[in-house]
């Protein structure tokens, strides 16, 4: 054994940290001889030329001191208390197991992190239903203002009497433990009201947009096998989607129903709701969500980013998106007061602008495309917290909120685990991370093989704990590939297809999406989905639909088409509008003879998403004259409007 004797040794790791270890000693102050963890604050500590982060290992009496010295402007104390403790970790394991190679002792390490942020149990009675958490809140507080929508109001009291007579009048009807009820309603107070009941009476609701397409509905209503259709829509309109085996049921009637509404209900069915999402096959698909992971999910978000009985939520989306569970039901279950936005406000932004101006709501949910358009001068002077996801928020829109004066959450989850997995605070729009799981849920991040990946590595996020969906209504098939079974320790795991990575600092950060799923305005969409309608069509051979970046970090889907007979625009459109809601019509077609291609001969999606669209004309376009046409129109408009009406003309075009 050769022993080195080195006064100093000096190894720069990159262009601001440097480790020191130094094996003499002399007069060292500050030293904690106690062996813990120790920080002290040294004003200005640093001078010109100064690295950001200095490690120092000391031999001192038979010991090893550990210094940090770091820049408080760069770096925090949780991050370099971290830096430490995992230090400290690999060198005891390379003292007690020798035999342990690198490798392992660091792939312990990341074990020993994921086991820490995955502490997240949190006791709940899972036996209570939401309904049930909203009728114990409404008998407290039965004269308080629980739903305002426009110059509409009703109390926690008048709430649960009015959804008492409505289950009363649906178990007469025939409805029983396990049913699945569509509800197409509008925007209404009526609309919270006939949820509510329905979850009360056991049965399952199924959300419907009365924007969607009739062959969407029908497709809905079909798939699901569902029982019945609580409907507003004019008989007519139900004629086109209502198949003989679905029992039509009016709100009006059974809300002006006038018998006894005594009638018991059981509490047998763990199913809460269906909702609809894009479907790859060209079909949505329905993820049946259970009672215990909506309750976990609003009993986590009530804590963080946290709701009271003095809050008003402002609520703007569709009940098709899973988010609106969160903005219809947080309220509710902690004695506060929801603020229900109807269509035709969200439909003007002028309008939805001045409303929330004027409204006393202080937390509003919606996605960065929603926030984007609305602006973030209607915030000032209104003490607001933010709930922003859907898709990533972007340095610009957290800028703009911040400097608004927001308290701005990042929220992140896809609808399989129930509404928003993990959240978190944003206070520096540079700093902005997905976030820790929510209670009773947990994180793993894995490579193909299923095994962890390093620290700053990308790999799948898989999600499971009580948050987790039972799945999509009859497809076993796609259960099977995206709910992974006896996996990391877990009875069952989601396989999200989103790519993250963990940094030495413990923050997970997003890096994109394995396939070809995104998210517009909060709207989750299979590329596939539009692709295979627009090739249903005869006049087009091939199609690759893209998301391509517009203006403001504005997200448009551009489709590339090989064509078999020409077709104008305006006339695809109209033809896949049949199927499809108007958020996933394209923004714009390009015709081209052919598409580039990747070594292995696939077609290159990447190319089509950043290449110049002047030179993908020039290169692949068969009709060069009709695309140039095109795109003079889009730069016109680019430089003749303001950014806000360019960003609210894409909007209106597609939602």
């Amino acid at each position: 054994m050769h022993t080195i004797q080195l006064k100093s040794h000096k190894i720069e790791f990159d262009n601001d940290t440097v480790m020191y270890y130094q094996n003499w000693t002399g007069t060292l102050e500050h030293i904690n001889e106690g062996g813990d963890i120790k920080f002290i604050h040294l004003p200005e500590v640093f001078q010109e030329g100064e690295f950001d982060k200095v490690f120092e290992i000391i031999e001192h009496k038979q010991k090893n001191i550990i210094k940090i010295r770091f820049n408080e402007n760069v770096y925090g104390q949780q991050s370099e208390e971290l830096l430490a403790e995992k230090y400290i970790n690999l060198i005891e394991n390379v003292v007690n197991c020798p035999e342990k190679s690198l490798s392992e002792i660091l792939d312990n390490d990341i074990k020993m992190v994921i086991e820490r942020i995955n502490d997240t149990y949190s006791p709940y009675d899972y036996d209570l239903r939401i309904c049930d958490y909203i009728y114990i809140k409404a008998n407290q507080n039965k004269d308080k203002i629980a739903i305002i929508c426009e110059n509409k109001k009703i109390t926690y009291g008048e709430l649960i009497e009015k959804s008492d007579k409505v289950v009363s009048n649906l178990i007469k009807r025939g409805v029983k433990s396990g049913d699945k009820i569509g509800v197409l309603m509008p925007r209404s107070i009526d609309l919270v009201v006939f949820l509510i009941a329905i979850m009360k009476a056991d049965a399952i609701y199924i959300p419907i947009d009365e924007m969607y397409p009739v062959e969407r509905i029908k497709y809905m209503i079909d798939n699901s096998n569902m029982n019945y259709l609580i409907s507003a829509s004019s008989e007519r309109q139900n004629s086109m989607f209502l198949n003989d085996t679905v029992i039509l049921l009016s709100p009006d009637e059974i809300l002006n129903y006038t018998e006894d509404n005594t009638l018991k209900t059981s509490h047998k069915n763990e199913i809460a709701y269906i909702l609809y999402t894009s479907g790859s096959t060209g079909n949505p698909k329905g993820v049946q969500i259970y009672h215990k992971s909506l309750t976990n999910a609003l009993r986590a978000f009530s804590v963080k980013p946290g709701f009271s009985e003095n809050d008003i939520l402002y609520s703007v989306t569709t009940i098709c998106f899973d988010i609106a569970e969160l903005e219809l039901f947080l309220p509710l279950i902690n004695g506060g007061t929801l603020e229900l936005a109807t269509q035709k406000t969200i439909s003007n932004i002028n309008l939805l602008r001045d409303t929330i101006m004027k409204s006393d709501a202080n937390v509003l949910q919606a996605t960065p495309a929603f926030f984007k358009s609305l602006g973030a001068d209607v915030f000032v002077n209104k003490k607001m917290r933010i709930l922003c996801g859907g898709e990533a928020m972007g340095y610009e829109l957290a800028s703009m909120l911040l400097n608004a004066g927001v308290e701005l959450w990042n929220m992140y989850g896809p609808t399989e685990t129930t509404i928003w997995s993990s959240v978190f605070k944003v206070t520096d729009a540079e700093k902005i991370q997905i976030g820790l799981p929510i209670a009773n849920t947990r994180f793993y991040i894995l490579n193909d093989e299923y095994k962890n990946v390093s620290f700053d590595e990308e790999g799948e996020l898989f999600i499971a704990g009580d948050c987790v969906s039972k799945g999509y209504y009859d497809n076993e098939e796609l259960n099977r590939k995206k709910f992974i079974k006896s996996i990391c320790g877990e009875e069952r795991a989601y396989a999200t297809g989103d790519v993250v990575k963990i940094n030495k600092e413990e923050e997970i950060l997003f890096c994109g999406r394995k396939d070809t799923q995104v998210k517009i305005r909060g709207y989750r969409i299979e590329l596939g989905e539009i692709e295979r309608r627009l090739e249903e069509l005869n006049e087009i051979d091939t199609a690759i639909v893209v998301i391509r970046n517009g203006s403001m970090e504005n997200k448009m889907i551009t489709a590339f088409l090989k064509v078999n007979n020409d077709i104008e625009d305006i006339e695809i459109s109209r033809k896949i509008e049949k199927w499809l809601p108007r958020y996933m019509i394209p923004v714009k077609y390009i015709r081209v003879s052919d598409f580039p291609k990747t070594l292995n001969q696939k077609y290159d999606r990447r190319v089509l998403e950043i290449m110049d669209i002047d030179d993908i004309i020039d290169k692949y376009s068969v009709n060069k004259e009709k695309n140039n046409n095109l795109l003079q129109k889009i730069k016109l408009l680019k430089t003749s409007l303001p950014v806000r009406f360019i960003l609210l003309a894409i909007v209106v075009n597609l939602v």
